[in-house]
């Protein structure tokens, strides 16, 4: 090929993921752990990861051969947002309509975002709003929304994503209720699997019917502040991941905690157990 001056040049970039499931790695990488499967047979069982992206990169590619014409029965265009808004035991998830989509699926991660594991959760969707109440309070939430075309063809779950956590709130408790204040769990024992007590969030505690806003004051039993909490929102819970005012995790032992109404409610005094 023979360039010439003010020649125009484009360049494409093509970018695919292609793997197993994180399910199906488990399985195996258990199943080899115990010796169950040989080498040769988990070296299988990943070639197929890179073939699934050899693929997808092939597609991509003559996708743009074609000008970007999708043929019939591919893909339909994910939806453009997903808003969510939290309430009392529910969630309620609104988005705009994807022309030609039949219905939508929703999928939701459980504790972190970038957790790759978002199992279906509703199918067959057929408005563009909806109200999850099967959610529970303690749990963060990541939901992924899809568009399905009468192909049934799914649009990409890595579009249509909350990157915020949506949480049940729980109503801040008023002055005489001050005594309801406490920590869950009590104690709080660490689980070596690494799932702990709220799946995603080994290490969280959380601080329950608290006033309102407050500041929330953790020592150790001889009485060095572990870390000191401002709780400036009227929600009546408040996370707390086990690290103290230094980034340091907390070890076992004994933690009183104070907390104190900054609105005049009062205040109150507990204490909480670690075991880690």
């Amino acid at each position: 090929m023979t360039w010439r001056l003010r020649d125009t040049v484009n360049i494409v970039l093509f970018m695919g993921v292609g793997a197993r499931s994180t399910e199906e790695c488990r399985e195996w990488g258990t199943k080899y752990k115990n010796g169950e499967i040989t080498d040769t047979q988990k070296n299988e069982f990943l070639r197929w990861g890179k073939t699934d992206l050899l693929n997808k990169l092939s597609r991509s590619k003559k996708l743009w051969r074609d000008d970007l014409q999708l043929p019939a029965g591919m893909n339909p265009e994910p939806p453009a947002a997903i808003t969510i808004e939290s309430g009392p035991g529910y969630i309620d998830l609104n988005w705009e309509a994807v022309p030609d989509a039949e219905y939508y699926n929703i999928y939701r991660a459980l504790g972190v975002q970038d957790s790759v594991i978002y199992p279906l959760v509703m199918e067959g969707i057929t408005e563009t709003s909806i109200r999850d109440d099967s959610v529970k309070r303690g749990f963060d939430y990541y939901c992924v929304l899809t568009a399905m075309n009468s192909k049934d063809a799914e649009s990409s779950k890595y579009w249509a994503r909350t990157s915020r956590k949506s949480a049940v709130p729980r109503t801040a408790l008023g002055a005489e209720d001050l005594k309801d204040v406490r920590v869950v769990p009590n104690p709080f024992v660490y689980d070596r699997s690494g799932q702990g007590n709220y799946t995603g969030q080994k290490d969280k505690i959380i601080f329950a019917g608290l006033p309102g806003p407050c500041t929330i004051t953790i020592f150790t039993q001889s009485g060095d502040i572990v870390d000191e909490i401002n709780h400036d929102s009227d929600e009546g819970t408040h996370d707390w991941f086990q690290v103290t005012q230094y980034n340091q995790f907390i070890s076992s032992g004994i933690y009183v905690y104070h907390v104190k109404s900054t609105e005049g409610k009062g205040s109150m005094m507990g204490k909480f157990i670690i075991i880690r």
